[in-house]
């Protein structure tokens, strides 16, 4: 699954998950199976964030495409559901 990869070293997961962009939209970062913190290509391409990147060029240049596997979070449902 192609994602892109946060430049942790430059923005934190938290402080991505705090930016709104011009239609109410907020990040919603992710970690991978590998302890990458992700965001989706919709996500990242959306519109509402051209302001964000455009004002935040040395960040977002940093997000790069990679191809990796998301991190199981089925246990977060069966504890959800009560299986466990």
């Amino acid at each position: 699954m192609i994602m892109y990869k946060v430049p942790t070293e430059l923005i934190s997961a938290d402080e991505l998950k705090h930016i709104q962009g011009s239609e109410g939209t907020y990040f919603a970062p992710i970690e991978d199976a590998k302890g990458n913190i992700v965001v989706s290509i919709e996500e990242w391409e959306l519109k509402e964030f051209d302001s964000w990147k455009e004002q935040n060029k040395d960040i977002a240049s940093k997000f790069a495409k990679i191809d990796t596997e998301l991190k199981d979070y089925s246990y977060l449902e069966e504890q959800h559901n009560g299986n466990i």
